[in-house]
Order: C-alpha cells, then structure tokens, then sequence
C-alpha cells in the first residue's frame, strides 16, 4: 500500500513515548476537524487524501521526526510504495495497523523500532 506518516520519536534522546502519542493524537483531531467543517465533503479516498495534504504537510513539518520532514517539500511524511517486508521490518505494531486500514483511513497511533507514528493509507 501507499502510505503517509507522521513520526514522533519516542527513543531516549526524544520526546517521552507519552508525549510524543500525545502529539500525534492532537495532530488527527486537526486534520478530522477541517474535515467536519468542510462545505463540501471529499467523495473518494484520493480526495480525502489531497483534502487533507496542505494540512498534513504543515503538521509533518512541524511535529514529525521522520527524514522527509527534515527534507520538508511535497514528500514530508510520505513513505511511498511499502510492502509487506518493508512494513514488517519496521518493527512495532506498525505493519498490523497500516495493513488493516483502507485507502483515505487514518489508523490510531502504532509503534515501530523508530518510534510512534500516525499512518494515513493513500492507496
């Protein structure tokens, strides 16, 4: 699947795994909140995917820890194309929670070997 990420890490040198959970909870209630207020409401995942890009973007710039916020640009938070190995080798409960979500649905916040992360299905 194709997949977007916000990633908070929760290793020693970082935020607390409480805080950075935290963090990325407040981060899904704004991205639905513009949603439930929207004159019009997207149809179709990849309308709910580019819906909530300007938004996701901002948030992945100024919360996530991953490398392509460092990198900033239209890829922040974007981890492109991922199999099954790929998603396993993350670690965590991250491949159980991005596998089960459908294309446009955000999952609750999962676990990897890097930390905690927010994971949106675009495909």
């Amino acid at each position: 699947p194709g997949a977007k990420q916000l990633s908070a890490s929760a290793k020693s040198k970082a935020k607390p795994r409480a805080e950075a959970e935290g963090l990325l909870r407040e981060a899904l209630k704004e991205l639905t909140k513009d949603l439930r207020v929207a004159t019009k409401a997207p149809k179709t995942p990849n309308d709910l995917v580019v819906f909530q890009g300007k938004k996701f973007s901002e948030l992945c710039r100024k919360l996530s820890d991953c490398p392509t916020a460092q990198k900033g640009g239209a890829m922040c938070g974007d981890l492109g194309w991922v199999n099954t190995e790929e998603l396993s080798a993350m670690g965590g409960n991250f491949r159980e929670k991005a596998e089960s979500l459908t294309a446009g649905q955000w999952g609750d916040v999962c676990s990897s070997d890097q930390g905690v992360h927010l994971v949106q299905r675009v495909a």
